[in-house]
């Protein structure tokens, strides 16, 4: 089934890596959201990850469409 524009704006909405990533391939919005705290710093970027939590995050924005 093909996204359409709709469903790709609201991937990215909803995958925002604009305060970073946390080490669970989290991004830092939704970790901080979920329980109020993130083991990364804010801006945290995903080459600056643990392997595991690199993996998750490339993982995650593959699924949904996105680039780092």
């Amino acid at each position: 089934m093909a996204k359409t524009e709709r469903d790709v704006e609201r991937v990215k909405a909803e995958l925002d890596t604009s305060e970073g990533w946390c080490c669970d391939g989290r991004t830092y919005k939704e970790h901080a959201h979920a329980d109020g705290e993130c083991c990364q710093p804010k801006g945290t970027k995903i080459e600056e990850l643990p392997e595991e939590g690199q993996k998750a995050a490339r993982e995650r924005q593959q699924k949904e469409g996105q680039s780092s």
